[in-house]
């Protein structure tokens, strides 16, 4: 008989009745969490990343500048008080960055739907983004449908503030993000 304390571990029976580790609960439970870990990574690899609003941005995100620049005194980023004409008077999503297109004329700030989103729109139409960002998922099926994972509960559709946005909004909020994006050249300060 072979000596069992040279061989692998994982084959022995410790309780002598010819079960190996991967056939024990724990060994099944071992091969599975491990099956799902790797599973999980390779999605995380090739599953398509969705941006789920300007909270999630980047550290240098225009919410997190605009924020710097009120507590330096910089400048205000384009409230109805703002006595300030000059450069630093911008939504601009870096400091250097003083293009005329990124300047709201008064009463109009970015609307932020999604990071980089600079269309300018009443501050009232921007806490609506916000507050669609923060129901994305409770607004969508949560069996998926026609459109997978990103397919709207029934009264939602689509937000498309660009073509990839598919926050689920109220038909009367899309017809709004359409009208803003139409009328964007016009609410930019020049």
């Amino acid at each position: 008989m072979a000596d069992k304390s040279r061989g692998d571990p994982a084959d022995s029976d410790a309780e002598g009745d010819g079960k190996t580790f991967w056939t024990s609960l724990p060994g099944i439970l071992t091969g599975v969490a491990g099956l799902l870990t790797a599973v999980v990574a390779v999605a995380g690899v090739f599953l398509p990343k969705h941006d789920s609003g300007p909270a999630s941005g980047p550290v240098g995100s225009t919410a997190a500048t605009q924020v710097a620049q009120r507590a330096s005194g910089s400048g205000d980023t384009n409230s109805r008080d703002s006595k300030s004409s000059d450069a630093s008077n911008t939504n601009s999503s870096s400091a250097g960055d003083t293009s005329p297109r990124d300047i709201c004329a008064d009463g109009y700030v970015w609307r932020e739907a999604f990071s980089g989103d600079h269309v300018c729109v009443t501050p009232k139409t921007r806490e609506q983004a916000r507050e669609d960002d923060a129901q994305a998922s409770a607004r969508r099926s949560p069996s998926g449908g026609d459109f997978g994972p990103d397919t709207c509960i029934e009264g939602y559709v689509w937000r498309e503030a660009v073509s990839s946005d598919h926050i689920c909004v109220t038909p009367r909020t899309r017809k709004q993000v359409r009208e803003d994006n139409a009328q964007a050249a016009a609410r930019r300060s020049d």
